[in-house]
């Protein structure tokens, strides 16, 4: 009788959470939506089996979400996939290109801005991210009709699996994966994935999104990204911002929330001793916050 009492307060504190879990994200849209003029209803909505996608546009304004969190916005996309995908393929210079993720194809589009990029290849998991592009006017404009691209291929599945089952090499990977948004279950080796990324591929791309406040009040949990904070402010346009070479790749790790135990692997393996890290840091609006990007870069068979 008691365990049946227990067991009911727990589940009833469990729906409580989850209620107002709800309300938050619903409000939290619902202020995008009201803030930024855009029309009340989606002009797509569609359920699949991984994320809810909703698109609201007015004009040339639109926000995407996915399971009711914001994607990314009219005013902010260009920035961010300039940075993390413009900036690197440009210094690189890559033919073949693997994109993990990036349904909403934007990062097809600015990859593919460049003549010498001969084929992309990119591994989205939600064939319906495809089909909000390819039904909306504004997402194909701003994507620059991409989808219809012949050098770009897009297969249907999970882009971790396909890392670790995969046999082809790429010049560049760009990792452009949402799994925080989507209800994917997931169980990544964090080590084991990366050390395949680099038998496929001498340069991987990552994103990572810092949203602790406390690295604008302290310093020493923070200490690079902080120092980047202050060198790129939104004081200079995002086309002066470059990537950084950083020079104590642990302490980047722990930075970026990388674990001990990976840490540690790439260390006792000699990855690390054979990588660059390069890192470029970006301040967004209050809905994007920071976001940290990272290249790594195989100096032993770059160079």
């Amino acid at each position: 009788m008691l365990y049946n009492l227990r067991l009911c307060i727990i589940l009833l504190i469990i729906l409580i959470i989850l209620f107002i879990i709800i309300i938050y994200l619903y409000k939290y849209q619902y202020h995008i939506i009201k803030n930024y003029k855009l029309q009340n209803k989606p002009v797509y909505k569609k359920k699949s089996k991984y994320q809810l996608i909703e698109l609201y546009q007015k004009n040339d304004k639109f926000a995407l979400f996915l399971n009711k969190e914001i994607q990314c916005m009219s005013n902010e996309y260009y920035i961010s996939h300039y940075l993390q995908c413009y900036l690197t393929v440009s210094k690189y210079k890559p033919k073949k290109v693997l994109i993990l993720g990036g349904g909403d194809l934007l990062c097809a589009y600015m990859v593919l801005k460049f003549p010498f990029v001969e084929k992309v290849t990119m591994v989205e998991i939600d064939k319906e991210m495809i089909n909000m592009v390819k039904n909306n006017k504004i997402m194909m404009n701003i994507t620059n009709n991409v989808i219809y691209n012949p050098k770009l291929k897009i297969s249907y599945q999970d882009a971790f699996k396909y890392v670790m089952k995969t046999n082809d090499k790429y010049d560049m990977i760009i990792e452009d994966i949402e799994y925080d948004f989507t209800k994917q279950e997931i169980e990544i080796d964090e080590y084991e994935y990366i050390k395949k990324c680099f038998k496929i591929s001498n340069i991987i791309c990552m994103t990572f999104d810092i949203n602790d406040n406390s690295i604008f009040d302290d310093d020493e949990e923070y200490p690079i990204i902080r120092k980047l904070m202050n060198k790129y402010n939104n004081n200079k346009h995002y086309k002066n911002y470059q990537y950084i070479k950083i020079k104590n790749k642990i302490n980047i790790l722990k930075e970026l929330e990388y674990s001990n135990n990976f840490i540690t692997q790439m260390k006792n393996s000699g990855i690390l001793k054979d990588i660059d890290i390069y890192v470029l840091g970006y301040q967004y609006n209050e809905l994007f916050g920071y976001e940290a990007y990272v290249v790594f870069e195989n100096k032993k068979l770059i160079n």
